[in-house]
């Protein structure tokens, strides 16, 4: 019999076997067992294929073919996530989840949460090598003020509600700033929860960071302010003054796990 599934996890790949399996082990560690993972591989040809054939698994659904961009393959991995989904996490192929207890922390706390949340936004942890360098837990306030100046969620930390995509997909057409365009015309003080955990590892050095992408990225900032933000600017100002004082961290970032 198929497991229940409470979280799907979408892992757009391309040529990654160098870090995929660090991002798989840390989903087969996991003590809670209610989660798929569904893989979206852009015909890798560095082995990639060979890593997940390695690893039979019903909880593990994979498609190979070809596809425009990693927004373009969160939208068809998102075709495919089980009914009984109730959180999407988007994951980079060289991206983990951060601590085996993870996906039980989330299932008790997102369980309390009240149905209107659509965003729950957890720690992120940033290194490179699978090395941690940083931890970073933003407040409300701190949050809503990134809409003009920086991304307002951490993705791979970020538990979104299924529903969000019943009816909603990325914009393919990005390539780096699909996930800001997203959130830029959806979240608002009450869809918002944080949760007091570290989700996630991230590995630094992806093309939202690279210098080499730096225009790519100014540029499509500059078109979601633009397309997503400014409809919504009075509601981001009012979010911004209703959660001005809400500075407190959610969590202890010099601890590396919560239990």
């Amino acid at each position: 019999m198929k497991p229940r599934c409470l979280f799907s996890v979408i892992i757009a790949v391309r040529n990654g076997a160098a870090t995929l399996p660090r991002a798989l082990d840390s989903l087969f560690s996991q003590t809670h067992a209610e989660w798929e993972c569904l893989i979206q591989d852009a015909l890798s040809e560095d082995g990639t294929a060979d890593i997940l054939a390695a690893r039979p698994d019903e909880r593990l659904n994979v498609v190979c073919e070809a596809d425009s961009g990693v927004y373009d393959a969160w939208n068809r991995a998102l075709d495919r996530i089980s009914p009984a989904s109730r959180w999407v996490m988007f994951l980079g192929a060289d991206d983990a989840l951060a601590a085996p207890h993870v996906l039980a922390q989330a299932a008790r706390v997102l369980d309390r949460v009240p149905e209107d949340i659509g965003f729950a936004q957890a720690g992120l942890e940033l290194g490179r090598g699978g090395r941690v360098r940083e931890r970073v837990a933003r407040s409300r306030a701190e949050i809503f003020r990134q809409f003009i100046c920086g991304m307002p969620l951490l993705t791979p930390a970020v538990f979104f509600r299924s529903t969000l995509f019943r009816s909603a997909r990325f914009d393919s057409s990005y390539r780096i700033a699909g996930d800001f365009a997203f959130v830029a015309e959806r979240l608002t003080p009450d869809n918002l929860a944080l949760l007091p955990f570290v989700a996630s590892y991230m590995e630094l050095g992806g093309l939202s960071s690279s210098l080499r992408f730096r225009p790519l990225l100014q540029a499509e900032r500059k078109r979601a302010l633009a397309e997503c933000v400014l409809p919504r600017a009075a509601d981001i100002v009012r979010a911004c003054i209703e959660t001005f004082e809400d500075t407190a961290a959610p969590l202890d970032l010099t601890r590396q796990s919560i239990s």
